[in-house]
Formats: structure tokens, sequence, C-alpha cells
């Protein structure tokens, strides 16, 4: 993040006006990556790889169900449905036969 924000810093002519335009919500990929690699490296070492990225990708989807359904972002809204509910359910089975493994 701190090699970024000196890139912004850095750049011949940054445009500071369209910076300020951004909304609120446009910081946080920027925040979500930094959690993330913090958390992915926290994670490895206890849980071992496969369980980590297996546990990332069922996170992502399970929030993904969330986002579609109420439309976030201006996205087309898509119901929660029980077929989208069962392939979450997949993957958590999928973490649990990793981590048992």
């Amino acid at each position: 993040m701190a090699l970024l924000a000196l890139a912004a810093v850095l750049q011949t002519k940054p445009d500071m006006a369209a910076t300020r335009a951004l909304p609120p919500a446009a910081w946080l990929g920027g925040l979500y990556g930094a959690v993330f690699v913090v958390a992915s490296a926290y994670a490895v070492p206890r849980l071992g790889v496969a369980t980590t990225i297996v546990l990332m990708v069922a996170g992502q989807m399970m929030l993904s169900l969330i986002l579609d359904h109420f439309g976030f972002m201006g996205v087309p809204k898509q119901p929660i449905t029980l077929s989208r509910l069962a392939g979450v359910a997949m993957l958590i089975g999928g973490v649990l036969l990793v981590r048992r493994g």
C-alpha cells in the first residue's frame, strides 16, 4: 500500500480533484487487498496453503451471494437460491475435506 501511495505521489501530474471525487467505496479495494495479504500471511503457517486458499474461495463465494442478492454497486440483483446455497455448501464441505485430509 505504501508503494502505491509513493507511485501516486511520483506521478507527473496527479489529479487530486478526481481523487477527491471518488466515492468512499472506491478506497475499500486497497484496504481489502492489504487485509487479505496480511490474513493470508498469518493463516498459511497455521492452517497450510491448501486450507487457506479453500477458505478464501469459500468466503468470497459467500460474500458474492450476498452482494448479488442485494445488487451491490448497481449489478443486477440475483436472489439467493437453493442451488446457489448448495454450491457454497459444497465449497465449505471442500474446506472440511481439505482440512481433514
